[in-house]
C-alpha cells in the first residue's frame, strides 16, 4: 500500500470537503445519490492536483501560465456537469460532450485541462464498470 505524504493527504481531505460543499446534496437524488462519495473523490483528486500545481513554480511557464488554472478549469467544468447530472449515465455522457468543447477551444495551451477531463472520464467509467 503506498503511503500518502501528510501535505498531499491534507490538500486531498481539504480537496474532498470543499468538492462536497460546492456539490451540494439537492441534484443527488436517485440512482446517483448512492454513489455520491465516490464521484466527490473522483473530482477532489483533480481539485487537490490543481492546487498543487498552482502553489509551485516548477508548473509555470515563461510566459507566466501555471498549468493548475488548466486543471483547475477542467475541474470546474466537470464540477458544473455533475451538479446537474441526475445518473451516472447522464453525467457521463454530458462530461463527454463538455471534454469535447473544451478540446476544442484555445484555452489550454500545454493540454493539462485536457487531461484532467480524459482522467474524469476515466475514472467515471472504471466506477461505471464496476457497479454493472
Amino acid at each position: 500500500m503506498a503511503v500518502c505524504p501528510p501535505q498531499a493527504a491534507a490538500r486531498l481531505m481539504s480537496a474532498i470537503r470543499s468538492t462536497a460543499s460546492a456539490l451540494g446534496s439537492e441534484p443527488w437524488q436517485g440512482p446517483l445519490r448512492r454513489h455520491r462519495g465516490r464521484i466527490i473523490v473522483i473530482l477532489a483528486r483533480q481539485l487537490a492536483d490543481a492546487d498543487q500545481r498552482l502553489g509551485s513554480s516548477y508548473w509555470t511557464g515563461a510566459d507566466g501560465h501555471n498549468v493548475g488554472r488548466d486543471v483547475y478549469q477542467a475541474y470546474g467544468i466537470a464540477l458544473g456537469v455533475a451538479r446537474r447530472a441526475r445518473s451516472l449515465e447522464d453525467l457521463m455522457a454530458t462530461l463527454i460532450a463538455a471534454s469535447a468543447t473544451y478540446r476544442s477551444g484555445p484555452g489550454d495551451p500545454d493540454g493539462y485541462g485536457s487531461a484532467t477531463l480524459g482522467e474524469i472520464e476515466r475514472d467515471l467509467k472504471a466506477l461505471s464498470d464496476q457497479i454493472a
